[in-house]
């Protein structure tokens, strides 16, 4: 995404492969965005909750200003999870029934509910873009926002096969099985947290489909770390605060993916 007359500036990468993740345009100093805000509060932590949150999170390294178009960008460097992939498989999930913040005006509030409907209402997250190669047909596919918008709470399953390469069999287990470890973590942290509800908030799974390239006879350790599966949280822009409650809107969704990833890894042949 770039517009530079609209000011509009997308994720880059830096030449030491991080990411550079551009903020609220309207911040031009660190602390005056949330999302940096939020970032050097759990980077920096001594809270366990924190402390355990930074790890199922991006690793921060802080902020650069980047020129762009004549005008300097604020950004957040941020750990890239496909850095050096051949073959990278993203998916991006959008967690939540609701994702505007309780004082969202009324008439956003209602904007925001009406989009998704065939996975909100159903499995609890949205699918905004998925990135997947297809190794099957040797061929990389990308689904943006009207994919998602098309899915329901029956066809998220195939969306989920797709970009687990299911129909490759046995050697996709391992990486599923990865994932739900991964997972585990996360929803065992939201089902113990009352500090914080995400709105907004994202699920980034990614792999590297080129470990599935090699055939059969591969160990599961070779396959994993050829795949470099990894499960994280993102995007923290509305973090609010929980007042001793559980974050149900968000662990809804995630026990949901939960679920999904299971069916995939259960349906597949063992050897």
């Amino acid at each position: 995404m770039f517009n530079a007359k609209k000011g509009m500036v997308g994720i880059m990468m830096h030449n030491d492969g991080s990411l550079l993740k551009p903020v609220c345009p309207d911040a031009t100093e660190p602390l005056e965005d949330d999302e940096i805000r939020f970032y050097e509060k759990i980077s920096n932590a001594e809270d366990p909750i924190d402390k355990e949150l930074a790890t199922l999170t991006p690793k921060y390294f802080g902020t650069q200003k980047v020129k762009v178009a004549d005008r300097d960008v604020l950004c957040m460097k941020m750990e890239n999870f496909t850095y050096g992939f051949r073959h990278a498989c993203v998916l991006d999930l959008k967690m939540g029934r609701v994702t505007s913040i309780p004082t969202a005006p009324e008439e956003k509030r209602k904007h925001e509910a009406s989009k998704y409907l065939g996975t909100r209402a159903t499995v609890g997250f949205s699918v905004p873009g998925m990135a997947v190669y297809d190794v099957t047909n040797a061929s990389a596919i990308q689904h943006g926002k009207p994919f998602g918008k098309a899915l329901d709470g029956k066809s998220v399953l195939d969306a989920f096969r797709t970009f687990l390469n299911a129909p490759c069999g046995s050697g996709v287990r391992p990486i599923c099985d990865s994932l739900l470890a991964q997972l585990g973590r996360i929803d065992s942290w939201f089902s113990r947290q009352r500090r914080y509800k995400f709105f907004a908030s994202s699920i980034l799974l990614t792999y590297d489909a080129a470990a599935l390239l090699a055939g059969a006879g591969r160990s599961e350790e070779q396959v994993l770390a050829a795949a470099r599966p990894i499960a994280r949280m993102i995007d923290f822009a509305h973090a609010w605060p929980a007042d001793g409650e559980p974050d149900a809107n968000y662990q809804e969704g995630l026990r949901n993916v939960i679920r999904l990833v299971t069916e995939v890894r259960d349906a597949l042949p063992t050897a």
